[in-house]
């Protein structure tokens, strides 16, 4: 109701934007103090339940149209109004793109592994940096052994609840459709990527073929015959490739420095994309790449310190 939503924008306001906690207690004293509360509190209780119950909601903030469509996070806004708004006047991409600076000169480093779905997007999607970016350097880790260092399960969603999965799984359907990708899970995962990756660093062609196997394909990409079999079909020398990756020192150490580069940097999963060196404003996921193209039209994230730290 409207008392609700008064307190509610008040309470706001206290807790994110004037960190005041004295103010955040008189604030609920006040709404205690209505007379509604206890009813309110029943009430917002009842929704809550309704709503997991119903739609599946896991988290906030949440947004459902036509109650079918589940979108989860702030940074799905514009996923929402295209669902909402059917017409488009210009694709955001041509209207940022008039905003570059005629002499900006900008490059972006993609950390990925074979491993991830969303990471084989994030490479899908990268076509459409085009006109933003100017370089494009490939960084590949191993998330597992990421992963590892920082404490996080080797395979994450398996430690989500059901409706966490039943979410992601749908959200990656999304933005494959997005992107006008196949995707087809594999029913190897999680997938060992120390040797596709290796492959990678030796002939860096053999991104396209690996990540399509991997994701479209269903080849088994961790083992050494059927990568073998992936490369030779596609006109590269496959034995000789895997002999030289499982042997290569130098090319041990770029995978190894590249993962280490990661971790140092505070990184946690793949793609993680970094503009122009600067590895304070890393982005994370491939549904950052609108943010992508504002950093490389100029704008820059002013980031609070201090509020961060309470997080």
């Amino acid at each position: 109701n409207a008392t609700m939503i008064k307190f509610a924008k008040k309470l706001f306001n206290s807790i994110w934007l004037n960190h005041n906690d004295k103010q955040n207690q008189n604030i609920i004293k006040q709404f205690k103090q209505n007379g509604n509360y206890e009813a309110s509190y029943q009430k917002l209780l009842e929704n809550t339940r309704f709503a997991a119950k119903k739609f599946k909601i896991f988290t906030a903030p949440t947004v459902i149209i036509n109650k079918t469509q589940l979108f989860v996070g702030v940074d799905r806004l514009s996923n929402i109004d295209a669902v909402l708004n059917t017409k488009s006047l210009l694709p955001p991409t041509i209207r940022m793109k008039q905003l570059l600076p005629r002499d900006s000169s900008n490059k972006l480093e993609f950390f990925f592994d074979f491993s991830s779905p969303w990471a084989y997007l994030g490479y899908c999607r990268l076509y459409e940096l085009k006109g933003f970016v100017n370089e494009i350097i490939f960084r590949p880790i191993l998330l597992g052994a990421l992963f590892r260092d920082i404490g996080t399960p080797n395979a994450p969603a398996m430690a989500m609840s059901d409706n966490q999965r039943r979410y992601g799984s749908m959200e990656l359907q999304r933005y494959s459709n997005i992107a006008g990708v196949k995707l087809e899970f594999t029913k190897h995962f999680p997938i060992r990527t120390v040797l596709p990756l290796r492959v990678f660093i030796i002939n860096n062609k053999t991104i396209d073929c690996i990540y399509r196997g991997a994701w479209q394909w269903n080849v088994n990409i961790g083992d050494p015959k059927e990568l073998c079999k992936l490369l030779n079909d596609h006109g590269f020398d496959g034995e000789g490739l895997i002999k030289q990756a499982k042997s290569d020192k130098r090319v041990k150490s770029i995978l190894r420095n590249n993962t280490e580069l990661a971790k140092a940097k505070g990184m946690f999963g793949v793609p993680t994309y970094v503009i122009n060196g600067d590895y304070n404003t890393f982005l994370w996921g491939q549904d950052k790449l609108d943010i992508v193209k504002d950093i490389c039209c100029g704008w820059r994230p002013i980031c609070n310190a201090e509020s961060v730290a309470k997080l």
